[in-house]
């Protein structure tokens, strides 16, 4: 479902999503019953989202499988980020900025770890919704410590992405040199993953 999501593959994942209701059917533990109804409401609510064009749908879809009180669980946190992504496509920068101070301290502090990309996921996503309310420091600062983690775990997820944001932020503030450290980096990244669309952004920011 995920790597479907990730391809934009929503045909494959609404099959997908049937399977995983069949299975859904023979579970016998309550709590992995009402785990994985949740992981796949999830996913039908990025459909809405993505192939409908249903935003209000797939938001309340989305509210209504957590909130941000209670999270506490990786897969809370991925819907979170889910929601917050809308709120971003529809520029509500406020709103996903009160999710996102919220998620990426608890993810940054939790010690066990199942998905090693969410902490880059959320983070990038905070660092750019503070990059549009222009708090380019503390978004620099969170940037920073995604890579960090990145180096931390031997991570290449999204490393272009980062570097490209770094430059960004870097560019911002006036560290020029630096910043045209970061954009080289992005380039070459993107030029060994052949992503031509971030390499023709990064070479022309």
């Amino acid at each position: 479902c995920r790597e479907l999501t990730y391809k934009e593959d929503y045909l494959a994942l609404e099959l997908t999503l049937e399977k995983c209701s069949e299975v859904l059917g023979k579970l016998n533990s309550t709590f992995s019953k009402n785990e994985f109804r949740k992981f796949i409401l999830w996913h039908k609510a990025i459909i809405l989202h993505k192939k409908e064009n249903e935003v209000m749908d797939a938001l309340n879809t989305l509210n209504n499988l957590v909130t941000i009180k209670t999270c506490g669980s990786e897969l809370d946190f991925s819907i979170l980020n889910s929601i917050g992504l809308i709120h971003l496509s529809n520029k509500n920068v406020n709103a996903v900025l009160k999710i996102y101070e919220v998620i990426y301290p608890k993810i940054k502090n939790q010690k066990v770890r199942g998905d090693l990309t969410l902490l880059p996921r959320v983070g990038y996503n905070y660092a750019d919704s503070l990059y549009k309310l222009k708090n380019y420091e503390l978004a620099l600062m969170v940037i920073q410590e995604v890579f960090g983690y990145l180096q931390e775990h031997h991570l290449n997820y999204s490393l272009g992405e980062i570097y490209h944001m770094k430059g960004i932020l870097l560019k911002k503030i006036g560290h020029l040199e630096e910043a045209e450290e970061a954009f080289k980096n992005a380039v070459l990244v993107f030029c060994l993953t052949k992503d031509k669309i971030n390499l023709v952004r990064t070479e022309l920011d």
